[in-house]
């Protein structure tokens, strides 16, 4: 194999395992998003002693929190950060999946869409420092990512993924829950 068909494969690879990362991290996002407002809707809303401008706060709160943790952004590495990014929204992911009491799910929710946020940033300090392309990994892949979620949603009918408790859809978390990490491991930059 000469020089120049190993750079090619190593940049096709960069490609796959940029664009599969993303895609998956908005397939999570999304999923956990979804779970949050609707568990705000239907835990925080129904609540007699929960008012809606209580859950009004407690949302504004949790997408302020996105401003904060750009704080991680100096205390960690690039490679620490991803690392991060994907075992905590896996980890939430899996917690929303398997856990049937809505005060932890909701708690998961909130810290899993902070993580989502700060995750879709991360990504774009990737295209600022020209690590990864706008325009022929991170938009497609993204779009993927929402593509895959609506297709997702229209299998499952109107329940969506979350709310399924079979092992098909613990098989389906899992498997992407892995991938997400081990693709993670594989692009984490130096």
């Amino acid at each position: 194999m000469d020089n120049t068909s190993i750079k090619n494969n190593q940049k096709n690879n960069h490609f796959l395992f940029y664009s599969a990362t993303i895609t998956i991290n908005t397939i999570f996002g999304l999923q956990i998003l979804n779970s949050y407002v609707s568990l705000l809707n239907n835990f925080l809303r129904e609540r007699p002693n929960i008012s809606l401008i209580q859950v009004g706060i407690y949302a504004i709160v949790t997408f302020m929190l996105v401003f904060l943790a750009g704080i991680l952004f100096m205390i960690f590495t690039k490679k620490a950060l991803i690392l991060l990014f994907a075992a905590g929204l896996c980890a939430v992911r899996l917690i929303i999946q398997v856990n049937s009491w809505a005060p932890l799910s909701l708690a998961a929710s909130a810290l899993g869409t902070v993580l989502w946020m700060v995750s879709i940033v991360f990504f774009i300090s990737l295209v600022q420092e020209k690590k990864i392309s706008l325009f022929y990994e991170f938009f497609p892949a993204l779009f993927l990512g929402f593509a895959a979620t609506t297709g997702i949603y229209g299998m499952f009918g109107t329940w969506d993924l979350i709310w399924q408790d079979n092992a098909a859809s613990y098989f389906l978390v899992f498997s992407f829950a892995a991938a997400y990490l081990w693709l993670t491991v594989k692009i984490s930059p130096e």
